[in-house]
C-alpha cells in the first residue's frame, strides 16, 4: 500500500482525486503484486488493506471501489480463470500497456477514442489533441471543416470562413442546403456553420 499512501497521504487527497487517477495508482499497486500470471487479488482483500491505511471512512472505501470498477470496466483487470469469481488478475491489455510504459498515453487516448472521430479529423487534429495542444487541435478541426464545406459545395477559394459557410448553407440558395428541411432548420444550420467558422 506504500505506493498508494505516498501518492494519496490523506483522506481528503483520496476524495479530491479523479477516479481515473486513483485507478491508475491502484493498477500500479496491483501490478507490483501480480508479476506472474498465477498471481491474483480480490476487491475484498484490497479494501481491507485500504481500511487499515485510511480508517473506516466510507467515502474513501467508495472512492477506491469506484477506482476498482473503473479498472474492470476499462478492461484492465478481469476475473482470474483459476480462482473463484471474487479473485482478479491483470488483463493482457493492462500488462501490455504497463510494459510499454504507456499507461498515461492510453488513458489520454481513451478520453477521445479515435474511432469516434470522422476519419478526416484523425490526423493533425487528433495528434495535437493528444499532445495537449488543444487550441491548435481545435483550429485544425475547423480548418478541416472549412475545406470539407468548400469541397462539398464546389465553391472557390475566394470565399473563406463565414462567407463560405453563409453561401454554402444559405437557407434559400445554398449548395449544401436541404430544401426539404423546414425553413427554421435551414437557417439554424447556416447560423451554426457560420458561428463555428467565425469563432
Amino acid at each position: 500500500m506504500h505506493d498508494i499512501t505516498t501518492r494519496y497521504p490523506s483522506v481528503q487527497s483520496v476524495l479530491d482525486a479523479p477516479v481515473a487517477d486513483l485507478a491508475v495508482c491502484v493498477l500500479k499497486h496491483l501490478a507490483a503484486k501480480m508479476r506472474q500470471l498465477d498471481d491474483s487479488d480480490s476487491a475484498r482483500s484490497f479494501l481491507v488493506a485500504i481500511r487499515s491505511e485510511y480508517g473506516n471512512d466510507k467515502s474513501v472505501l467508495i472512492a477506491f471501489a469506484e477506482a476498482w470498477d473503473w479498472l474492470q470496466s476499462n478492461g484492465l483487470i478481469c476475473t482470474h480463470p483459476l480462482h473463484t469469481d471474487h479473485w482478479i488478475t491483470l488483463t493482457r491489455k493492462a500488462r501490455t500497456v504497463l510494459s510499454e510504459g504507456g499507461l498515461a498515453k492510453w488513458i489520454t487516448d481513451r478520453e477521445l477514442p479515435e474511432e469516434m472521430l470522422h476519419p478526416s479529423l484523425r490526423g493533425n487534429s487528433l495528434n495535437f489533441y493528444r499532445q495537449g495542444v488543444y487550441d491548435t487541435a481545435v483550429f485544425e478541426a475547423f480548418k478541416t471543416l472549412e475545406v470539407s464545406i468548400r469541397n462539398a459545395s464546389g465553391l472557390g477559394n475566394e470565399l473563406v470562413g463565414t462567407k463560405l459557410a453563409g453561401r454554402a448553407f444559405n437557407p434559400e440558395t445554398g449548395e449544401l442546403t436541404d430544401q426539404n428541411a423546414e425553413a427554421g432548420e435551414r437557417q439554424a444550420l447556416m447560423n451554426l456553420m457560420c458561428g463555428a467558422l467565425g469563432s
